[in-house]
């Protein structure tokens, strides 16, 4: 016994000295298992343990500090819209994007804002969603980039329940550029050179004088005078068979839009081609029916026609 208790001792000496182990920690004993609960350690614990943890980076542990801003809860003010405002110096004067506003208000067409409405004003920035069927927390922070708590907080949720028809706060995040850029009025250029010539809408028909709907803006000019893309897209038809609308073009373009280019003289682009806004894509003509050089131009909605006017920039 005397001989095995020597080896044991001259074993705990050995591995003492080799990892620089101090004899505190070997026979210091154990600390005890703590049970956090609500998940709050109190200072005096910390301090008890801090030598155990000291400053080191744990494993799985992050120590970047987490903006506090994103479980903010949501307060709503409200603004009426003077004379001579515009959407960003009224988003400037609050400290807010204009996307924010945008999206909170549900405000299709920044130009026609009218003075003296009322806009909501949040204290953050951040966008309004619609809770669709199928929808639950999680995948709502996934799709916009947040987290589930962010969600919880901000709209002062007790728990993840949430209902189709349901409006959501989602804050510290941004439109789309393509949903943006139609509330701003800015999706749309004008496709060519020109004046108008007719209208969206019923008119006579200029060959036979019956009242009739013209599906789309009339814009007149020499033979040749270039057409390009109203809004970036890809090339889903060219018609070049002489028919009604002579020589054709249409570009399907996000959010369910096509656009339609008529009474061209040439093409300049082909089916399945990608379009940049601005890109070139024909000359305009009198082909087809047509009562002189001009471009018709089409934008359908879901495949619904709408008047160009409400849309270009």
């Amino acid at each position: 016994m005397p001989l095995i208790a020597a080896l044991y001792f001259s074993l705990i000496v050995f591995m003492v000295l080799s990892t620089n182990t101090t004899w505190e920690t070997w026979f210091s004993p154990r600390p005890e298992v703590i049970e956090l609960g609500s998940g709050v350690i109190s200072e005096q614990v910390l301090k008890r343990y801090s030598a155990f943890v000291g400053d080191q980076n744990l494993p799985g542990v992050s120590t970047d500090s987490v903006d506090a801003s994103q479980f903010l809860a949501l307060k709503v003010g409200e603004y009426r819209i003077q004379p001579g405002d515009t959407l960003s110096e009224i988003a400037l004067k609050f400290g807010l994007n204009m996307d924010t506003l945008i999206s909170f208000n549900q405000i299709g067409d920044v130009r026609r804002m009218q003075i003296g409405k009322t806009l909501r004003i949040p204290n953050r920035d951040g966008l309004s969603y619609t809770v669709r069927t199928g929808d639950s927390l999680s995948s709502i922070a996934t799709a916009k980039g947040t987290t589930v708590n962010a969600l919880l907080d901000a709209n002062d949720l007790k728990d993840a329940t949430i209902v189709p028809g349901m409006n959501l706060f989602i804050p510290n995040v941004r439109m789309d550029e393509v949903d943006l850029k139609l509330a701003l009025g800015e999706l749309f250029i004008l496709p060519t050179r020109g004046y108008y010539s007719s209208p969206f809408g019923y008119r006579a028909d200029p060959f036979t004088g019956q009242r009739r709907f013209h599906n789309g803006l009339d814009i007149a000019n020499d033979q040749g005078t270039p057409v390009w893309a109203s809004i970036a897209g890809r090339v889903v038809h060219i018609e070049s068979q002489v028919g009604n609308y002579g020589k054709f073009i249409i570009i399907q373009h996000p959010r369910g839009f096509k656009t339609l280019y008529a009474h061209l003289d040439s093409f300049s682009v082909k089916v399945g081609q990608y379009i940049s806004q601005g890109q070139v894509i024909g000359r305009m003509g009198n082909t087809g029916r047509s009562t002189g050089s001009h471009l018709h131009f089409s934008v359908f909605k879901d495949n619904i026609p709408v008047d160009p006017m409400g849309y270009l920039h």
